[in-house]
């Protein structure tokens, strides 16, 4: 696992049926579907479409983005949500 960079803040927040944040550079928003049984699908995502010059933002951005296309599942534990799909894991921890 590769922390998020200290010059990217990402984010995601939601709320009902909408699920939207930051990616590090450019703002996100999309639906999603959680099921007590820890399926979690996005669907309909967009985002902004600006360029960071800040080195690895982009390519973190772009990580994150396609971790979070292909979410098939989530966990909370302490506090902190796990998302996971496609081969890699999105971890939230609150600061």
């Amino acid at each position: 696992m590769r922390p998020a960079l200290e010059t990217a803040d990402v984010t995601i927040e939601f709320d009902a049926d909408e699920v939207s944040g930051s990616a590090g550079c450019n703002l996100y928003f999309g639906s999603y579907s959680a099921r007590k049984d820890g399926t979690f699908l996005v669907d309909n995502v967009a985002w902004t479409e600006m360029a960071c010059l800040k080195p690895g933002v982009m390519e973190q951005e772009q990580q994150f983005l396609n971790t979070l296309l292909q979410a098939k599942s989530y966990d909370v534990s302490d506090d902190t949500l796990t998302i996971g799909g496609g081969g890699g894991s999105l971890v939230f921890a609150p600061q």
